[in-house]
């Protein structure tokens, strides 16, 4: 997970570096008390960086890694290019959706990962042992207690919720027609290539928006929620940003020659 910070070049002048974050910096507790003020002061409405920190009431220098944190738990997005929105999990997190806080806490892959590892709770050494087998950059420690509270955290909403990964929760649709949809998605997505001379860009943007929504392909949606007020033009130049995020989310790639 990347995430932006500003640092004052040689002359004076602002630049961006990147800088790798490998697990939350902040447990799944907190974030869901950010995004619930997050949600209770902006709703789902796109804002800026500092309007949407400021509606959360984080300030200063961790403004970006708090961010990051909660994209890396699946509860805000980047929209557009300055933009930022509360994601549809983030709206079921912060009304106190059960299974929606379990998903949100297994998001992070470095979760994921553990949870795939130790289906019930495991001992703190057991987690640092594995983090260690990783070789992660970041203490090993400070990243299996944080996984362990929130494990404790989540099973306390509901002793008998069952944690589960993500992918393997809420599935609303079956294997035939997510492959179906798959399908219906590359023949729409080649509207937007020099393969077919198509002038609807607009319903087609709207199909694949739909698309995007029924499936969970949130790099695509919220990518393709921000292009709605372009005009054709201004779409058709981004091909190859959709298909970057089709081919992302549903591990499908589309040839384009």
């Amino acid at each position: 997970m990347l995430y932006v910070s500003k640092k004052l070049d040689d002359k004076g002048k602002t630049r961006s570096r990147e800088l790798e974050m490998e697990s939350p910096a902040i447990g799944i507790d907190e974030a869901i008390q950010l995004i619930k003020k997050g949600y209770e002061r902006g709703g789902d409405e796109i804002l800026t960086f500092e309007e949407i920190c400021r509606h959360m009431g984080i300030k200063g220098g961790s403004r970006s890694r708090y961010m990051a944190s909660l994209k890396m738990y699946g509860l805000v997005a980047k929209t557009g290019t300055l933009g930022w929105q509360i994601t549809e999990l983030g709206k079921k997190v912060a009304s106190d959706d059960k299974d929606a806080i379990a998903q949100s806490f297994l998001t992070p892959d470095i979760h994921n990962e553990i949870k795939a590892a130790y289906p019930s709770r495991p001992s703190l050494g057991s987690v640092i042992a594995f983090l260690k087998k990783k070789k992660i950059k970041v203490s090993p420690g400070i990243v299996a207690n944080r996984y362990i509270e929130g494990f404790e955290y989540v099973q306390k909403i509901n002793p008998n919720l069952e944690v589960v990964k993500p992918e393997q929760k809420d599935m609303k649709m079956s294997q035939k027609k997510f492959n179906e949809d798959v399908l219906k998605a590359i023949r729409v997505i080649g509207v937007f290539l020099p393969l077919e001379d198509v002038k609807d860009e607009k319903v087609a943007i709207n199909t694949l928006s739909e698309l995007a929504k029924d499936n969970n392909w949130e790099k695509l949606y919220w990518l393709i929620e921000g292009m709605k007020n372009q005009s054709p033009e201004e779409i058709k130049k981004s091909a190859s940003k959709i298909v970057e995020a089709f081919e992302l989310d549903t591990g499908t790639k589309i040839r384009t020659n």
